[in-house]
This record gives C-alpha cells, structure tokens and sequence, in this order.
C-alpha cells in the first residue's frame, strides 16, 4: 500500500482530436480570427496584428477553455514515452495557434506533429470516415521515423465516435464533449469605421 507505480515506457502513439476533446468550444475566438484573416481587406490599421495569436488565446485556456485533468493526461503520456499527435478538422493556420498556447499552457513542447482539415476527409474524399488512422501513421513513419507505429499500437481521443471507419474504430476512445464556451469580441479591430475605409463589398461579407 502505499508504493508509487513507475510507468513503462513503451511504442505507443496518441492522436488527440482538438476541438470538444483537448478544449472547449473555441467558435468565437475562431470566428474573430476567421474574419481578421480571410477577409482581403485593402486597408488595415497600421500596427494592428491581422488575427489572433497564441498569446491572445493562452488566458483563455487558463479560465477554463482547456480540459480539465488534459495537462494531467499528457503528463502520463510524456512519463510512458509516448508520441502525441493532433489531429483536428480545423484549418491548419488556426490550429497551428490553438496548439501553441495548449504548449504554453502545458509548459513543454509535447505535439510531435499536427494534422488539420485536410488531413481529414476533405483533403483525402478517399477516406471511408471523416479521419485516418492509416494515414496518420504512413506520415509519422514517412516524416518522424516511427518505424514502430502501427494501428494496434496506436489510440485516439475523440468527441465523434463515428470518426473512424470501422476497422479503425477498436482504436478509438470516444470522450464526452468538452463544451466549454467564453465570448470574445469580435469587433475591436473589424468596426465600422474600418469597415468604411474598405470596399462596400467587404464590408457586406461581414455584416450579412
């Protein structure tokens, strides 16, 4: 009673879904990034960064936007050895920031690797589900040299239980949604008056 368990490290590869898995819902957060960014607006106040960064989001993983017991989860897969991927539907710019604040938060660099939107079907419309398995691993063989990595070695965390096909499916750990939600203003830079030193056009795609 009483003995402290020393985990083995062994070969094994974790893939985390990102959105309602390692965090909360971050739509307005990525909404605000969404127009900042990919909206061609000819004229933007000098000075001003165009989006978000990891900075902007990282107070919000601190209130809540991260998972409870996550940073606790990648403690134990850093103990045993294991390599961490993300494996999101977002896009990959957007992404990219999300998982350099969950690094910040955590304190250590633990994604060996990040695979976005279209890694996922809408990249790949051969993929039988919405992600791969099989793909994930061909690329950390092919990129990172995890000879090892294998599906029967591999396990992923999922709010979507049909994320997977069903030979893959064994594999997958399907989470309860992490729904946590924080507003963030959308309008601090993308107002009216910058609205009115661009085209009418532009300024329509917002306010519709």
């Amino acid at each position: 009673l009483g003995r402290q368990v020393t985990p083995q490290r062994v070969n094994m590869l974790i893939v985390l879904d990102m959105d309602h898995t390692m965090v909360g819902d971050l739509v307005s957060l990525s909404d605000r990034d969404n127009i900042e960014t990919n909206v061609p607006w000819t004229y933007w106040p000098e000075g001003r960064e165009r989006g978000l960064n990891a900075s902007f989001i990282y107070p919000f993983l601190e209130r809540g936007m991260m998972r409870p017991g996550m940073i606790a989860l990648l403690e134990w897969f850093r103990a045993i050895g294991a390599v961490v991927v993300v494996y999101t539907h977002s896009e990959e710019k957007w992404a990219t920031k999300v998982c350099e604040a969950m690094e910040h938060m955590a304190g250590w660099h633990f994604i060996a690797r990040l695979f976005s939107r279209n890694d996922c079907r809408d990249g790949h419309p051969e993929f039988t589900a919405r992600k791969s398995l099989e793909f994930v691993i061909e690329r950390v063989k092919t990129l990172d040299g995890l000879a090892w990595a294998e599906v029967g070695n591999t396990i992923m965390f999922d709010d979507d239980g049909n994320a997977l096909n069903k030979e893959e499916a064994p594999r997958l750990v399907k989470v309860a949604s992490y729904d946590y939600w924080e507003a963030c203003q959308w309008d601090e830079i993308v107002n009216e008056d910058l609205m009115s030193r661009n085209d009418e056009e532009l300024a329509g795609m917002v306010r519709r």
